[in-house]
């Protein structure tokens, strides 16, 4: 039988931000953990403090996504291949299931588009391109009754595509493509799934020139603030990772320069999750540098000491926050 959501202490509060005093405002990071046994839906400040159950379902609920201006947020609710697609309202409310049984695949991931109106998703359909996963997108009213509402894009359908995220214009997106499980690169394409451009193994050279690795995952994809470089998590062998590791990348928007931002670590480091409403240059992700996958926040500025925001023994992972302060200029 169904549990009702349990809503968080800050949507009581009836905002997503947090005010406090001379700029000490606080914003909700929201993610998922199994620390329950199943994998739910929780919360937490950016400074660390009020971390909170969201959902509490005997199905798991994963890859939650925040809408644009914090408002509203997404989540997938997944029973082995069976999947919907959930939206509650950040300020309280009762849960809408947008796709109740009718996605007509199984959902993989899911973004929302800079208007916040709409919604990108990856979903497996057995019945098209082979059961490769590919990008639709939907609007945040959901399915209607004669299961018309979700479109497909116009990629090319040969790939298999996860983890898409859309620029700040919402002109391009860049997501993960797969022509095979062993070699996933980070595509760019355009708003309607047109191919631009690949960021390309390429970028992973040593200095000399000479590939490092020919076969590398490139996934997680994540726009810069300035809607063109992205940051993403490679496990590319290069003099700065030895050990095969996941990394976190920034990429140039051409993809031909490159810096790695976790250089020489054994552990691993991925998921980036980016929000300008801090110092801009802020991203949340998640790494098991001390044992297991746990939440941080990391100023790339300055070369900023990662905070580490979850502490226990479970797994944290899929951060989501709002990309800018609805309030701000």
């Amino acid at each position: 039988m169904r549990r009702l959501v349990v809503l968080v202490a800050a949507f009581i509060l009836g905002t997503l931000i947090v005010s406090g005093c001379d700029g000490d405002d606080t914003y909700t990071i929201y993610f998922q953990s199994d620390r329950g046994g199943n994998w739910d839906i929780y919360s937490i400040q950016h400074d660390g403090t009020m971390e909170t159950q969201v959902t509490d379902h005997i199905l798991d609920d994963i890859y939650p996504a925040v809408s644009p201006d914090g408002s509203k947020m997404v989540f997938i609710r997944r029973s082995g291949n069976a999947t919907d697609v959930i939206l509650v309202d950040t300020e309280g409310g009762e849960e809408i299931n947008l796709t109740n049984g009718r996605a007509g695949g199984t959902v993989e991931s899911i973004t929302w588009y800079p208007d916040g109106e709409r919604l990108l998703v990856a979903i497996s359909n057995p019945t098209v391109a082979s059961g490769r996963s590919q990008l639709y997108w939907m609007g945040q009213e959901g399915m209607a009754d004669d299961d018309t509402g979700m479109n497909l894009l116009g990629q090319d359908t040969a790939y298999s595509y996860r983890n898409p995220r859309l620029n700040g214009d919402g002109q391009e997106i860049a997501v993960s493509a797969a022509l095979s499980p062993e070699v996933v690169d980070v595509h760019i394409l355009d708003s309607a799934g047109t191919f631009i451009r690949v960021i390309p193994q390429e970028t992973f050279l040593r200095p000399t020139g000479e590939f490092r690795a020919p076969n590398s995952t490139e996934d997680f994809p994540e726009y810069a603030p300035n809607g063109r470089d992205v940051i993403m998590q490679s496990n590319a062998s290069a003099i700065t990772n030895p050990s095969n590791a996941i990394h976190l990348w920034y990429v140039s928007s051409q993809g031909r320069r490159s810096a790695d931002r976790t250089p020489d670590a054994a552990y691993n480091s991925k998921h980036p999750s980016w929000s300008t409403v801090l110092d801009g240059q802020t991203i949340v992700f998640v790494s098991d540098r001390e044992g297991n996958d746990e939440l941080y926040l990391w100023s790339l500025l300055d070369e900023a000491v990662p905070v580490r925001l979850t502490n226990n023994s479970a797994n944290d992972s899929n951060p989501s926050w709002l990309k800018k302060d609805p309030e701000a200029d």
